[in-house]
């Protein structure tokens, strides 16, 4: 039971860190060969999925520990 914990909160974990990250460098990653308003449409789409990210998990923490406290 520990271990399925410790995968869970990896989990949300991974996607929370993913999401911020992704949040905090969506108008550094695309690239600069493209027009400026293609780069603010990426940089929008990586921003709204990193938002998705750190929604996800932590809606997926609340679940596993809702699991792990109901078993």
């Amino acid at each position: 039971m520990v271990v399925a914990v410790l995968v869970h909160v990896g989990i949300a974990l991974s996607l929370v860190l993913l999401g911020l990250w992704g949040r905090s460098h969506a108008t550094v990653v695309p690239p600069v060969w493209m027009t400026h308003a293609e780069r603010l449409r990426r940089a929008k789409t990586m921003h709204r999925g990193g938002t998705a990210c750190v929604v996800f998990g932590a809606l997926y923490a609340i679940a596993a520990a809702v699991a792990v406290i109901a078993s």
